[in-house]
């Protein structure tokens, strides 16, 4: 799975991705800096599970999505989180 967006905006910033499990743990299952246009790949099981994907800059929540994966996005498929705005 792949996730992709824009944080141009937040170029004065640190910002991170984090996919998360949707169960009741809440556990970060990856998490990885991102700035400007990005791309970044997951892997996770193939098996239909659900995931919460994040986008903290300057430790503000600035994006959430709850997915289930494959449902939502298809096999090997990109969510993509457009450009995200101070």
């Amino acid at each position: 799975m792949m996730v992709s967006g824009d944080v141009s905006d937040f170029s004065d910033s640190s910002c991170q991705l984090e996919l998360l499990s949707a169960n009741s743990s809440k556990k970060i299952l990856h998490s990885f800096d991102v700035s400007g246009k990005f791309n970044q790949d997951f892997t996770i099981s193939p098996n239909k599970n659900d995931y919460i994907v994040t986008i903290i800059c300057n430790e503000k929540n600035i994006f959430t999505k709850r997915i289930t994966y494959p449902n939502d996005i298809g096999v090997g498929g990109v969510l993509n989180v457009g450009i995200l705005k101070t």
